[in-house]
């Protein structure tokens, strides 16, 4: 039912939603893949007290008012980011919106520079994927700016370690979960009924920040269910010095660099907190001979494996085999009409998605979290996934 869900919500956006180009003679931050020009606006009236707003099927006319500016902060803008940025721009018209991203290039400081500037640029909301390591100080210039946010992919935390606004992000306990229960569920198809104690988990997680880390969780209570007599290894991306947090390249040299100091692993899983790691972790994998029969790669993510299994021929033999996809519109559509509805005035940064926001949620019940789930694909099963949502497409 939750995958048919999610696949009909992706359908009705991708029938209705398209980009559109918006100019202006504004100019916009370092970084920035558009001006803007900022929207003033008519906003509709208050939603009736207690009627959840942020949703995809809001009674709202959002033609009734002026077209309104939103800008998406991040610091670099490689392969994630930039689908995540399409999946914005495919609200545009649907919602009447218009994105601009703005991206520091992976500099921190510049990061920062570029939140003081978006108060003055005409900006009406602000999607915001921060670093945590300068979240505190980030979260200051926002409220200076008065530019109403919302928190995407990382968890905006204070001082405190709590939620500071509404948040779109992962089921991060699901997301570490689901990937390593797949293994657990089908390495017997590979394998065989093998001996467990001669078995390596090899996950690969980051450790500055808690979002990902927490996905760590999932995975190591998964291992201790099923493979407790094996060897759990623990990898931190963040120990890779000067290479790109976000790379194959990482993901291949943690992964050889452990392979390399336990030849008594006979077989190998492996698990990631990004979709960057998998492929390079099965490079490294078949560099030592691995095939299915001893190795297998299912991580969280499906961006960089898709872009792995694509340039393979259907002959190619490889232990990246499976991966958790999430469609990039269902992560952003909740943060465009999210914004949208704080903007309209017919909910606050207090009240938006409470009601989905779990009790005792890890990082405070003070504001709203829009936790995103997902669906297991393999190399074999991914095609007929993206396929049929196209094909409902077309027959609507």
């Amino acid at each position: 039912m939750k995958k048919t869900v999610a696949l009909l919500i992706v359908i009705v956006l991708c029938l209705s939603l398209a980009a559109c180009n918006g100019k202006s003679d504004t100019p916009a931050p370092a970084g920035s893949s558009a001006p803007a020009s900022g929207g003033t606006s008519q906003a509709p009236a208050p939603a009736a007290p207690g009627t959840p707003q942020g949703y995809l099927d809001d009674d709202v006319d959002h033609y009734a008012r002026d077209t309104y500016e939103f800008v998406y902060t991040c610091e670099t803008f490689g392969f994630l980011q930039q689908a995540l940025f399409s999946g914005m721009q495919a609200c545009e018209k649907r919602f009447n919106v218009h994105m601009t991203n703005v991206n520091s290039e992976g500099s921190q400081d510049t990061y920062l520079t570029n939140l003081e500037l978006i108060g003055t640029r005409g900006f009406d909301g602000a999607i915001v994927d921060c670093p945590p390591a300068i979240q505190v100080r980030a979260i200051e210039l926002l409220n200076d700016s008065k530019v109403p946010y919302i928190g995407f992919f990382n968890t905006l935390l204070g001082a405190d370690g709590k939620a500071v606004s509404p948040n779109v992000t992962n089921n991060n306990y699901s997301a570490g979960r689901m990937p390593a229960q797949w293994l657990a569920d089908h390495y017997k198809e590979y394998m065989g009924d093998i001996d467990t104690s001669k078995l390596g988990f090899l996950y690969i997680g980051v450790s500055t920040s808690p979002d990902l880390l927490s996905r760590s969780v999932g995975v190591e209570d998964v291992f201790n269910e099923y493979f407790s007599d094996g060897q759990f290894f623990w990898v931190d991306a963040a120990s890779g010095g000067t290479t790109n947090l976000m790379s194959e390249e990482l993901g291949y040299n943690l992964s050889i660099a452990t392979i390399n100091a336990h030849p008594e692993v006979e077989y190998w899983l492996m698990n990631s907190c990004l979709e960057f790691y998998g492929p390079g972790a099965s490079r490294a994998l078949e560099e030592v001979g691995k095939t299915t029969k001893n190795a297998l790669v299912c991580v969280m993510g499906h961006g960089a494996q898709v872009a792995d299994w694509g340039s393979m021929s259907d002959d190619t033999m490889s232990v990246n085999v499976a991966c958790w996809i999430i469609h990039d519109f269902e992560m952003t559509y909740p943060a465009v009409v999210g914004l949208i509805a704080l903007l309209d005035g017919r909910s606050t940064k207090e009240t938006l998605w409470q009601e989905r926001t779990p009790p005792n949620y890890v990082y405070g019940n003070d504001f709203g979290v829009w936790e995103v789930s997902g669906n297991i694909v393999t190399r074999q099963t991914y095609k007929a996934y993206l396929a049929d949502i196209e094909a409902q497409i077309a027959a609507m």
